[in-house]
């Protein structure tokens, strides 16, 4: 059986969900997965029966690879980790992997400054069909062998739980209290749709260890008036999360993701998995998973009035909510399986 380590920064986020649903895939494909975190996380909460270590310490590292002699490593994000990974003598395979970059100019710079460490030290790189990615590593890396497969959602543990829904719409929200999230776009959507119907009730899910912009945030929720509508989940473990998607599809309402860029957001595949359709900025990443009035709806990041007239559209156009919640649960079902993910896997390994 092979064996495979998956290196990042923190359990936090896309990542730590990520790292727990391909656990699922490559045991199915035969293949045994372990993670290495370089400090502590609020998404330790969830992981349950898989090996996880914590540690940035070379000697502690050096042992753990030594004990367990991985086929191959796959480093994420960090790509002055595998310069550390070769100091300690490891011969197998090195695997970089691309998730969270940021946008274009941020990707593009943090890639040219990782070219020559990639060049004369990584076997491969892999990445999901985010557009701004595929088209930066073909022109600043064309050289290095790439494999390009999206990333897997468990949809028949993480799926629609039929429970009593809210009694109004929900909007809800998830992420960190951070920049690019732009959750203050957010909060102007809600104001708006609140404005033309004022019952409406708005759901933040918020990474509480990994939000810097909490003050400001709190402020701005107190000057636009919507301490009553809102309701803040901080840290909710993700095995719960089904109910809140599920509810807030069945109240009417709908997810919105408002981030500047995104690789392959995992909030909107989660929500769509659950029947609760999305609202997304077209932030590029997003468009693996929804086509304009297919699978969802995508609006500029930077126009508040555009956004909230789709907001109302998705409200009370029942006809085309219906089949947006139909295409878009059929879609994660299809093309984001475990088996997938597992065999594309299984096939890169393969091949290096």
């Amino acid at each position: 059986m092979m064996k495979v380590l998956f290196v990042f920064y923190v359990p936090g986020g896309g990542v730590e969900t990520l790292n727990r649903q391909r656990w699922k895939a490559l045991k199915k494909a035969g293949i045994t997965s372990h993670f290495l975190y370089m400090r502590e996380g609020s998404g330790m909460k969830n992981v349950k029966n898989m090996t996880v270590f914590i540690t940035n310490h070379n000697q502690r590292i050096k042992d753990i690879l030594t004990k367990h002699q991985y086929d191959a490593v796959v480093i994420c994000s960090d790509h002055t980790f595998i310069q550390r990974l070769k100091s300690m003598g490891y011969k197998g395979k090195i695997i970089y992997e691309i998730q969270g970059l940021g946008g274009y100019k941020q990707a593009r710079r943090w890639l040219t400054n990782a070219r020559s460490i990639l060049l004369h030290h990584a076997d491969a790189m892999m990445f999901p069909e985010t557009p701004h990615i595929v088209q930066l590593t073909k022109t600043i890396l064309p050289e290095k062998k790439t494999f390009i497969f999206n990333n897997c959602l468990d949809t028949e543990s993480f799926t629609y739980r039929p429970l009593p829904p809210p009694k109004c719409p929900v909007i809800s929200w998830v992420g960190r209290l951070e920049k690019n999230k732009n959750w203050r776009y957010f909060l102007r959507i809600c104001k708006g749709l609140i404005q033309k119907q004022r019952d409406m009730k708005i759901w933040m899910f918020i990474d509480d260890q990994l939000s810097p912009e909490k003050e400001d945030f709190l402020k701005m929720i107190k000057g636009l008036k919507l301490q009553s509508n809102l309701t803040l989940y901080t840290n909710i473990p993700h095995e719960q999360m089904p109910d809140y998607y599920s509810m807030t599809g069945d109240s009417g309402g709908f997810l919105c993701s408002t981030s500047l860029s995104e690789g392959s957001p995992y909030c909107v595949q989660e929500a769509m998995s659950c029947k609760c359709p999305v609202l997304a900025t077209d932030s590029d990443g997003v468009q693996i998973f929804i086509t304009h009035n297919v699978t969802g709806k995508l609006v500029p990041d930077d126009k508040p009035l555009h956004a909230i007239q789709e907001g109302q559209e998705l409200l009370t156009n029942q006809t085309l909510r219906k089949k947006i919640i139909t295409r878009a649960h059929r879609l994660v079902q299809t093309k984001f399986s475990l088996d997938q993910y597992g065999r594309q896997f299984k096939m890169m390994l393969k091949q290096l």
